[in-house]
């Protein structure tokens, strides 16, 4: 009996069900609106812009609500005039508008994309001194202001491109100067480097040094810059180098020869974070990029890098007793 009773207790919750599925039922959310949506404009890219929604309305429009703050919504007639602010953000978004006509309404999406920005340049290195015009491609959607550190270098950008303009350098140093950009909220440079290595960069500096790496005390020896080398006139040294004109910079590389001073032979090493050097055997090379400090007219290249696995923290002249640099030549 209880099996039989369970089945027709289904089968009058089936009948039931059958039955209600017939009936029709008053929907409240079937209701049309009387307002009409008769032109939109309202998809937009990731500028500051303005748009609109035009529509017809029995009682006219009485009020206008977004869903979100960046997109504002100002009534004209039968008009709203839909104002939004820049997009920084590389996603798009969405707010939706809501228009009354009393108690009655209408909804519209209002949709903007997120920040498109490509550049195909992140520096511009000139090796040498003549007037100079680049163009890269250069592609956003949404409104950029280009400025320019130095007289000497102007930047403009049209459609797709941007074009940067240098005039000749007759200063007699290597020059330095940024192109910046800003995007929404977006803001960034491209630095522009201008030289000629026999007028600019090849010539006399001073390499300073530290008795210790704690000491307060700076000293220098005087050098002379070439492309092959940094010669040290008052040692009678030459440290070997090599110079990378697409960078501008200097990279010499640990355990080579200098030359001799009184009875000893001089090698190149390069002291690391863990007090340990690096000399013989080894493939590391140091390197740094030659600048020009505007402000205190002096030009110069910090050798602040290197390949080692371990931080770099100076070149060292290592003292050995014939000209082989190993470890049992090595006397200080």
């Amino acid at each position: 009996m209880k099996k039989i009773f369970g089945l027709f207790s289904l089968m009058l919750g089936l009948l039931s069900f059958v039955s209600c599925s017939n009936e029709v039922l008053d929907n409240p959310y079937a209701k049309v609106s009387s307002i009409s949506i008769d032109n939109v404009s309202v998809l937009f890219q990731a500028a500051p812009s303005t748009g609109f929604v035009k529509v017809t309305a029995p009682k006219g429009i009485t009020k206008v609500v977004s869903e979100q703050s960046w997109c504002t919504p100002t009534v004209n007639g039968s008009e709203v005039s839909v104002q939004v602010e820049g997009n920084s953000n590389v996603l798009g978004r969405s707010s939706l508008l809501t228009i009354y006509s009393g108690d009655d309404y209408a909804q519209v999406t209002v949709q903007q994309m997120g920040l498109i920005f490509a550049l195909d340049v992140r520096a511009i290195v000139s090796s040498n001194d003549n007037a100079l015009t680049k163009q890269y491609a250069f592609k956003t959607n949404a409104d950029v202001v280009i400025t320019s550190s130095a007289d000497w270098l102007q930047a403009t950008v049209s459609g797709n491109s941007l074009t940067i303009n240098v005039t000749a350098n007759n200063s007699g140093q290597m020059r330095k100067g940024y192109v910046y950009y800003t995007i929404g909220t977006v803001k960034d440079s491209i630095p522009v480097v201008q030289y000629d290595f026999d007028k600019d960069i090849a010539g006399k500096y001073q390499l300073f040094y530290k008795e210790k790496e704690d000491a307060t005390d700076w000293y220098y020896v005087e050098t002379i810059l070439s492309r092959d080398s940094l010669s040290m006139p008052t040692l009678g040294l030459r440290m070997p180098i090599s110079f990378d004109e697409q960078t501008c910079s200097v990279n010499l590389k640990c355990g080579q020869y200098c030359g001799k001073y009184e009875a000893s032979y001089i090698y190149s090493a390069f002291l690391l974070a863990d007090d340990s050097w690096s000399g013989y055997g080894s493939d590391i090379t140091a390197s740094g990029t030659f600048d020009y400090d505007h402000a205190e007219g002096v030009q110069y290249c910090a050798i602040d890098r290197s390949t080692s696995e371990l931080p770099f923290k100076g070149i060292m002249l290592v003292t050995c007793s014939s000209q082989s640099f190993t470890s049992s030549t090595v006397t200080g």
